[in-house]
């Protein structure tokens, strides 16, 4: 952490208490914002699952929904939303648009900067974990890859118990949301695990991906986009000695703007088979500066509230 002024600056700092009681204090300076908690007891410890959400919701009312940090190393997206929460609220405001956000995921994980919690609980397939494909031989898996060749699709905390414990509460707490009325759903990610020693930006969505043309324009000014390269972060288990050479079979191409199409069963994945139009992964590799992958993040902040606005007067 580094001091201004006698404010301290969040930008580097993990302390789960200290970003508890920061984003506390600005939502309360903020007009309209409704902050809950949600206690979550592991084994090793007592964490709290948050919630930040536009506090006058109305049925017909458009929603931006915003996870974050659902991968504990991964700083930046929680810490956009602490740094930028003013920001947010009042360009989704402006725009008349409501937020819903999610924006620390996993606070065991955060805390100690690990990618699972404090147990050490990584579930069946880890803990984005929110969706199973029945196939047509009666058999389930959470990534068909590009495919849509399923039987039937299921929140997997209905096939399986096997859950970390913050995925069953977002599991729970998703349910009671008003998700009809999402319109874009952003998960905001870093890449820690490709072997990437330079800033880069890639994303995982679905659909028709030309509607995205300006947030990339804007993406390009920050950081260059990792194109047309091989992904298999999050998909392949690296050997001991680091080769990831065995990982090519599970490692799916980027196109020219940076978009990988993957039906993996994480929540972007959950919220396209619901019927979200605009859902979004933002990766950001290891190398990318934090306040440049915070940027990156804002683009697609106000450039998916941009899209929910342009839908309403079509």
């Amino acid at each position: 952490m580094k001091k201004n002024k006698g404010k301290v600056s969040l930008y580097y700092s993990h302390d789960i208490d200290e970003y508890i009681k920061a984003l506390k204090e600005k939502t309360k300076k903020l007009k309209k914002i409704k902050f809950s908690s949600y206690k979550l007891k592991y084994k090793n410890g007592q964490f709290y699952f948050l919630r930040l959400a536009s506090a006058d919701i109305k049925p017909k009312d458009k929603i931006l929904f915003i996870a974050a940090g659902i991968h504990g190393e991964e700083t930046a997206g929680p810490l956009t939303i602490l740094n930028k929460l003013k920001e947010i609220f009042s360009y989704a405001r402006k725009n008349k648009v409501k937020l819903i956000i999610y924006p620390l995921c996993n606070p065991s994980g955060f805390s100690q900067m690990t990618r699972y919690n404090i147990d050490d609980d990584e579930g069946e397939t880890g803990n984005n974990d929110y969706l199973r494909y029945e196939m047509a031989d009666g058999t389930f898996k959470d990534d068909i890859k590009k495919s849509n060749n399923y039987k039937a699709w299921y929140w997997s905390s209905e096939i399986t118990k096997n859950l970390p414990l913050e995925t069953k509460i977002m599991h729970k707490i998703l349910k009671k949301e008003p998700l009809t009325q999402v319109r874009a759903l952003l998960d905001l990610h870093q890449d820690y695990i490709s072997s990437v020693s330079l800033p880069f930006s890639y994303h995982y969505s679905f659909g028709k991906l030309g509607v995205y043309k300006d947030i990339i324009k804007n993406i390009k000014k920050i950081v260059p986009l990792y194109k047309n390269r091989m992904i298999d972060a999050g998909f392949c288990e690296v050997n001991k000695d680091g080769d990831r050479s065995h990982c090519l079979e599970e490692a799916m191409l980027s196109d020219k703007n940076g978009f990988v199409i993957r039906h993996d069963g994480t929540l972007p994945d959950l919220f396209y088979r619901l019927g979200t139009p605009y859902c979004i992964t933002v990766e950001t590799t290891g190398a990318t500066p934090l306040q440049e992958a915070m940027a990156v993040n804002m683009v697609w902040i106000k450039g998916l509230i941009d899209l929910i606005k342009y839908e309403s007067t079509k």
